[in-house]
């Protein structure tokens, strides 16, 4: 069984560094997730799937990371966001102690794909002092558990299941409507706000989420290019969540044991 390292005493958080297996660190976001889903859904599924993971695994569970890098949600009020250079600080900053206190493995569990590029720089820092670090996006473990569960969108019938199981009374399913994609025109179709379809190619386009959708909410085309795009969040229950949860929390806690088995050499 892990630890949250704030309900620690400073003798026991020594204690507990020497004995686990890796420091769990969840980091999220607070941005836009449509009209029905509230601000905090990337940083309540990452707390909840490393609580749980310390729950089954021996590790120690840091405070999550609320705010990443979501810029390009802001033109919907309320998201915040660090700028990628501030935020690869951040975590080269924490994890910085953790690494003097003994730690030899990071895990990032990470709930907002923006954050990816601050984690990867963050992650190349710590293998220069030889430490080994790795992040877990739960959407990419939750589609190799079940293709059933792969992500189709920002605030989709997954995630929304997701914040139903976690706390259903700040999700209003009454406002969850089947998201409307734009186009930049008839002859250029985005797949989301990164990929646009011309003829029989892609291209890369750099693009701000009011740009693709007027409410927030948006099917990501180029996410899960197989899954079944019809599904409404509407269709979203918290048994469906909560099976998610469990099982990806699961997963991650068996790479936790395989991953600290891996030694550099010094």
């Amino acid at each position: 069984m892990g630890h949250l390292l704030e309900e620690l005493t400073w003798p026991q958080a020594k204690d507990a560094l020497k004995e686990a297996k890796a420091v769990v660190i969840p980091t999220g976001s607070i941005e836009q997730h449509g009209p029905h889903m509230p601000l905090g859904t990337d940083y309540f599924v990452a707390r909840n799937l490393a609580a749980r993971i310390g729950r089954i695994s021996r590790v120690i569970v840091a405070p999550a990371i609320p705010v990443g890098y979501a810029d390009y949600h802001a033109d919907f009020p309320g998201t915040l966001s660090l700028s990628e250079e501030t935020l690869t600080r951040v975590y080269e900053e924490i994890t910085g102690y953790f690494v003097g206190y003994g730690a030899t493995h990071i895990v990032f569990v990470n709930g907002h794909g923006g954050n990816l590029t601050s984690l990867m720089r963050a992650s190349a820092t710590l293998r220069k002092q030889n430490v080994l670090a790795a992040t877990v996006l739960w959407w990419e473990a939750a589609a190799a558990l079940d293709p059933g569960w792969s992500l189709i969108g920002h605030g989709d019938f997954v995630e929304t299941s997701l914040m139903l199981a976690i706390n259903e009374s700040i999700v209003d399913l009454g406002r969850a409507n089947p998201p409307l994609r734009k186009n930049l025109s008839d002859r250029l179709i985005l797949n989301d706000i990164h990929d646009c379809r011309f003829e029989s190619g892609l291209i890369h386009v750099a693009l701000r989420t009011r740009d693709y959708t007027d409410s927030g909410d948006m099917i990501e085309y180029g996410a899960s290019p197989g899954a079944d795009h019809s599904v409404p969040p509407s269709a979203a229950t918290a048994a469906r969540g909560e099976d998610i949860l469990g099982k990806v929390a699961q997963y991650i806690a068996r790479f936790i044991d395989a991953f600290s088995e891996v030694q550099l050499p010094s």
